[in-house]
């Protein structure tokens, strides 16, 4: 039996990626639960860098905060760069299409919670 799913669903991290964003393209809405500042280990430069991360409520991934652009943007959105008034607060994540480190893919962006 041939199996329907997107290699990036093997990658295995623990951190969110652009692949665990709605498929369709739509915007991810997530609510922060929580902000912490931790050690990550990158390894494609094999160095430990301090990061904001953030967690969300419910089945969701951390994502960690390291592009500036991401930073400038939660802070515009929420009116805010005290990362303790963010918690409880809403975002909405989306796939922004570039090319980094010379190669194409996509990158999580943040905008403003749009209410209805």
């Amino acid at each position: 039996m041939t199996v329907d799913m997107r290699v990036e669903e093997t990658y295995n991290t623990k951190y969110l990626g652009e692949w665990d964003l709605p498929e369709d393209g739509k915007d991810a809405l997530l609510t922060i639960k929580d902000v912490e500042y931790e050690t990550i280990f990158n390894p494609k430069t094999n160095a430990e860098k301090d990061e904001i991360v953030l967690y969300f409520e419910g089945d969701v991934k951390p994502m960690i905060l390291s592009a500036r652009v991401n930073k400038d943007a939660i802070k515009a959105a929420l009116g805010t760069g005290r990362t303790k008034e963010w918690v409880g607060k809403k975002v909405q994540l989306y796939r922004e299409p570039g090319t980094w480190f010379g190669k194409a893919g996509f990158a999580i962006r943040i905008r403003p919670f749009v209410s209805k």
